[in-house]
């Protein structure tokens, strides 16, 4: 026979408990006092109520002798039940896989044994638990899919890489330019002290740094929180922020942010764009008449003025920058 289902292993609908996983203690070996008879229901060992009372209410137990045939020295049972005040395991069932022969009192010792389905039980509650709470770096890309340590990691993937922002306190000025920038990302994943992150600024003027921090520590965690940077040449720079730690990555680019200019030697050329009822004259339009309380438009030309070989608004050009 086999082990009764109602008390196999539950996992993981249910928890297993000492019952159906079948107890096991070192050690128990008590001597048979009755002869036992193939198909006995009941096995009567000589022993004490105390010695009874260490066996589990239900188990395995086996009858081992040195006098019969190698295969027929050791015969295991399940017993449903135990008497404590007459030392008997009540009603026996052979387990498959081994002879119903006779076992001879005295000779013959009753011991609480692991067995193949006892061990096997244990076996597949324990591979269950693995296969559920899933192997270190498990990973998954659908929700609600995969081991607990997979879905865990799903969502760190999602909620704990970094996402990234940043300002600067001044974005046009006079060269040399001073840029104060703060650096606004959510630096996640504070769950592991194992966890470094880095971050990288290129500022367009081929001006790198780098910096690393763990999470881990109050100290590390508020440091480069601003950067300053001095942009020594004039030019429109987009600025690059990138922040990576060990559940990915984020970059933000804004093009063109900063605009660093020379100083304007020169006065700028102003025209004026007229609007119904103005009327605009002389070079570069120079005058306008309009009526009172109305608005004016002023225009910049873009390119360079011919006559300074300066922008119209009075800026030096760098002829290697191309500005």
């Amino acid at each position: 026979m086999s082990i009764p289902d109602a008390i196999k292993i539950q996992y993981p609908e249910k928890i297993d408990n000492d019952e159906n996983l079948f107890l096991v203690k070192d050690s128990l070996r008590l001597p048979l006092l009755n002869d036992y008879k193939p198909k006995d229901n009941n096995i009567v060992v000589s022993a004490t109520e105390n010695d009874m009372a260490a066996f589990p209410p239900s188990g395995i137990i086996t009858l081992t002798e040195q006098c019969s045939d190698p295969n027929e020295r050791a015969i295991s049972f399940f017993y449903e039940s135990k008497t404590d005040t007459t030392q008997t395991f009540n009603n026996v069932k052979l387990l498959d896989g081994f002879p119903d022969v006779e076992k001879l009192a005295k000779v013959t010792n009753v011991t609480l044994n692991v067995v193949a389905e006892h061990h096997n039980n244990i076996k597949d509650a324990i591979i269950q638990i693995e296969k559920f709470a899933g192997i270190k770096g498990d990973k998954v890309f659908i929700p609600k899919t995969g081991s607990m340590e997979a879905r865990i990691n799903y969502l760190r993937a999602i909620a704990l890489k970094p996402k990234v922002w940043f300002i600067a306190d001044v974005k046009e000025g006079i060269i040399p330019l001073k840029v104060i920038f703060t650096d606004l990302s959510f630096r996640l994943a504070t769950d592991n002290a194992d966890n470094p992150v880095t971050t990288t600024w290129d500022f367009g003027d081929g001006d790198t740094r780098t910096f690393n921090f763990k999470n881990d520590s109050e100290t590390t965690t508020n440091t480069n929180t601003t950067t300053t940077k001095i942009y020594e040449l004039p030019g429109s720079y987009t600025v690059t922020y990138t922040v990576k730690n060990k559940f990915g990555q984020d970059e933000l680019q804004l093009k063109n942010y900063i605009n660093a200019k020379f100083p304007a030697p020169d006065h700028a050329v102003v025209s004026f764009e007229p609007k119904g009822n103005q009327i605009a004259n002389g070079d570069f339009n120079k005058y306008i008449r309009s009526s009172v309380n109305t608005i004016i438009d002023l225009r910049i030309p873009d390119g360079i003025n011919p006559n300074t070989e300066r922008t119209f608004s009075g800026e030096e050009v760098d002829s290697i920058l191309g500005n």
